[in-house]
């Protein structure tokens, strides 16, 4: 018989007298067996007999959804991201409470970079999190599908060309524009 760390869930639907083990297998509890439960100081130790162990579903972290709402496998750097030579041609257009804008000329495009996840204030701003982007994410993307939809229609809403997830630090060419633009302000 082994000791694992666990901690109980209550019936529901679809998991009716289960134990949660390692919040990610499942072991159904035989109603013929007695469960000796020893309290720890976070959680219980159950004594469980080798039973049959089930998976169960894992849901996704925002991070991950953010990752598939921009179509990625994994967080890029900033130079798999954008090339010396495009952020060359950019500059500065604005800022808001969570993030910077640039625009870039000869694309006829605008970046919008929001930090996310940090320790550092962006404007006077906590960063936001995967959880809270992961609206802004879908809501620009719904939005920009308007302009092609079949049958509510409307081109009065940005086209997003897409929607990348980058990690490290802002590329010395980006630092630059923030600097003229704030000499500008």
């Amino acid at each position: 018989m082994m000791t694992r760390r666990c901690r109980l869930i209550w019936s529901g639907v679809g998991h009716r007298n289960c134990l949660q083990i390692d919040e990610n297998v499942t072991a159904p509890m035989s109603t013929n067996k007695i469960l000796k439960l020893e309290p720890t100081l976070s959680n219980a130790s159950v004594n469980l007999p080798d039973l049959p162990i089930q998976s169960e579903e894992v849901l996704p972290s925002a991070c991950d959804v953010v990752l598939s709402k921009c179509h990625l496998k994994r967080i890029l750097l900033f130079s798999d991201a954008f090339s010396f030579s495009f952020l060359d041609k950019c500059s500065k257009i604005g800022e808001g409470v969570y993030g910077e804008v640039f625009s870039c000329e000869e694309s006829c495009s605008v970046i919008k970079i929001i930090p996310i996840e940090g320790n550092q204030l962006v404007n006077g701003e906590p960063q936001k999190t995967f959880k809270e982007i992961l609206s802004e994410i879908v809501i620009a993307i719904e939005l920009s599908n308007l302009r092609c939809s079949q049958y509510n229609t409307t081109s009065a809403f940005t086209e997003v060309l897409r929607c990348l997830c980058v990690q490290g630090r802002y590329p010395h060419r980006l630092i630059e524009l923030w600097n003229i633009y704030a000499e500008k302000k």
